[in-house]
């Protein structure tokens, strides 16, 4: 269910900005796991620092209980991710990983934190609904 509703939210933002990019090929989608290994695939290949399958798993961060899993792609191509968590106790969403591929395309300079940012705002507005206290969003460092 929060897969869904995340999903609904990140095609939202996805068809709101789309425009603004030369290549109208922007998919903002959850990270389900095969989309983990496209960007698995990227780490192996050196585009990518950190181990994206290790920085989604629960027993690494086992405080999250409610995990947001937003990956980017761009020009039909794995960009980058943004994985973090909706903390109920501090009323907040906090995005703790984000990574662009060192090779990303020069139209996606600087638009990753901004991308990530209108996905959680997004799906902290779809939590608001359901009566969720928000205030907050916090980039953290785990």
């Amino acid at each position: 269910m929060l897969e869904a509703f995340q999903e609904a939210a990140f095609n939202q933002v996805a068809e709101e900005i789309k425009h603004k990019y030369p290549d109208n090929t922007l998919v903002l989608t959850y990270a389900h796991p095969p989309v983990i290994e496209d960007f698995m695939i990227l780490n192996r290949a050196g585009k990518l620092k950190w181990d994206p399958w290790l920085k989604n798993q629960p027993f690494f961060q086992p405080e999250h209980t409610h995990p947001i899993r937003l990956a980017v792609y761009y020009r039909r191509t794995p960009l980058g991710y943004a994985f973090g968590n909706f903390s109920a106790e501090r009323q907040s969403l906090e995005i703790c990983w984000i990574e662009k591929r060192l090779d990303a395309h020069d139209d996606m300079d600087h638009q990753m934190l901004p991308i990530a940012l209108s996905c959680f705002s997004a799906y902290g507005m779809l939590l608001r609904k359901q009566g969720h206290e928000i205030n907050k969003i916090d980039l953290t460092q785990q």
